[in-house]
């Protein structure tokens, strides 16, 4: 499988930002786990891409802050 384009990754990170926005309840504590067992992804980018979106949505819910943009384009 050949590597992701940036709007391809940009895609990927919304619908781990869906998942965290539909797992509201979610503990921070156990983000990782969570993301881990609902990320759709296997190769390594992709992966990565969607548990940041899933935990930056987790994270927003709760009220702390995130700067996904800045640590996104720095990849």
């Amino acid at each position: 499988m050949s590597e992701s384009t940036l709007f391809q990754l940009s895609r990927i990170y919304a619908g781990g930002w869906l998942a965290g926005r539909n797992s509201p309840d979610t503990d921070p504590a156990d983000m990782d786990s969570v993301a881990d067992r609902l990320n759709p992804y296997q190769a390594p980018a992709e992966s990565q891409r969607w548990n940041r979106g899933f935990k930056d949505a987790v994270l927003r819910i709760q009220g702390i802050r995130v700067k996904s943009l800045d640590r996104l384009v720095g990849e």
